[in-house]
């Protein structure tokens, strides 16, 4: 079943800026009564769901497709950690604290792809294995795991289309028995492995279900009906979001750690985020210009993932250089200095994508001129 490439929509871009708003709040310690618990339903989960909503087939070969993911999201990801892995060892050197077991376990957590060894909750019982958990990325780039992760979904995606020959049916079943087979290991092995590869079919799951809604043309669907049947199926949604949310508590992807059970985490993530992109497209249809708006920031999501972690952790840092026993002020206080460190962080990985851009544009411009 071949879909081609269709016109960019505002909607998603602003799903996009969203969703990685909620990343850095959730990583600056900035507590939003309801944002934090109900945006981290979704969050991550969404940019799989878009990722299979947007993904399409062009005429290149599956070789191509790799090699442009490749450069999209591996270059980014080897070019942040290596720079990030340099920095906190080159500042171990010069203050005397260098460990060569920490700079090889740092090197290694890149390849591996995991922020840690050992996952958290969803065993029978706890986990108990005699191998230490290590922290494979300490280096303030944990977030950027996303990204082998996401690559590794898009290949296996589309390998997946191209090897059923665009069969839609005969992928979801295929993914659907290699999720069963997994969950033994899911549930009973301590161990996250590389790239996801422990928790990949049902990253996969999320993948397909977002090709599902673009293929079957849901929101189209849900829009043109009758206003009972969109009401219905709104609260539906709804009432499904809050019911599995509550039931199942908040998921942590990076850790594989999908709450009481995959299953209920999967309906959870899948019934907020389509709750958001209804609201999304129906803001897109009555005030386009704030969607727009909103969706700008989606340009720089991939500079905001790689670098607003250690950006905000050095404001922080200097934070409390400059203002001594500013974590130990009242709440408010507390709050502000959180809040400001989102802001700086987000402002400038916008500056860091921009001088990036101008760089390579130079580059280019001398390139041609050559």
């Amino acid at each position: 079943m071949e879909r081609k490439e269709s016109r960019r929509e505002n909607w998603i871009d602003a799903a996009k800026s969203i969703a990685i708003l909620i990343v850095v709040l959730n990583h600056s310690g900035l507590v939003i009564p309801g944002v934090n618990f109900w945006g981290g339903m979704f969050y991550v989960p969404a940019f799989f769901l878009l990722a299979g909503y947007t993904y399409a087939t062009k005429k290149e070969s599956y070789k191509d497709f790799v090699e442009r993911k490749a450069k999209r999201l591996l270059v980014p990801y080897f070019a942040a950690n290596i720079l990030l892995v340099l920095f906190f060892q080159i500042k171990d050197l010069v203050t005397g604290s260098f460990m060569l077991s920490k700079a090889a376990l740092s090197f290694l957590g890149i390849f591996y792809g995991r922020t840690r060894l050992i996952k958290i909750g969803n065993g029978f019982g706890a986990f108990r294995t005699w191998v230490p958990d290590l922290n494979l990325m300490p280096n303030l780039n944990a977030p950027t795991w996303f990204l082998p992760a996401l690559f590794l979904v898009l290949i296996c995606g589309d390998g997946l289309f191209r090897l059923m020959k665009g069969n839609k049916k005969k992928v979801c079943l295929f993914t659907a028995v290699y999720a069963l087979l997994m969950l033994p290991y899911y549930y009973l092995s301590p161990f996250m492995l590389p790239w996801c590869l422990d928790i990949l079919p049902y990253l996969l799951g999320f993948f397909l279900i977002g090709y599902e809604l673009k293929d079957e043309c849901f929101f189209e669907k849900i829009r043109e009906a009758g206003i009972p049947v969109k009401c219905g199926m709104v609260i539906g949604i709804l009432g499904l979001s809050v019911i599995s949310g509550l039931y199942n508590g908040s998921s942590n992807l990076s850790l594989s750690y999908f709450g009481k059970t995959v299953a209920v985490s999967m309906i959870s993530a899948v019934s907020a985020s389509c709750l958001l992109f209804f609201i999304l497209r129906y803001l897109d249809k009555k005030a386009p210009y704030i969607i727009r708006f909103a969706g700008r920031l989606s340009k720089y999501t991939l500079t905001i993932l790689c670098w607003h972690y250690f950006v905000m952790q050095m404001f922080y840092a200097f934070a409390a250089v400059f203002v001594p026993g500013i974590w130990d002020m009242p709440g408010a206080g507390k709050s502000l200095v959180q809040l400001l460190g989102i802001i700086v962080s987000v402002t400038v990985c916008i500056l860091l994508h921009l001088v990036y851009k101008r760089i390579q544009k130079m580059i280019r411009g001398r390139i041609g001129k050559e």
